[in-house]
């Protein structure tokens, strides 16, 4: 089943999917990065949000 989504929203998923933009682009939003930057993150750390929080906040420091 798809999940309706709706502008404004916060992501709540615990995985980013990096095949789709919408998602890159409102984790990138919630993070204050670029998308670039999420995708970055994926890379280097994996799928999920959490690890990818840390990481971006290690990176800054």
């Amino acid at each position: 089943m798809h999940e309706q989504r709706t502008k404004g929203c916060r992501p709540h998923a615990v995985r980013i999917n990096i095949n789709q933009d919408f998602e890159v682009r409102d984790w990138a939003d919630r993070f204050r990065v670029s998308p670039e930057e999420v995708r970055e993150a994926i890379r280097a750390v994996g799928d999920r949000a959490p690890k990818i929080e840390a990481w971006l906040r290690r990176r800054d420091c």
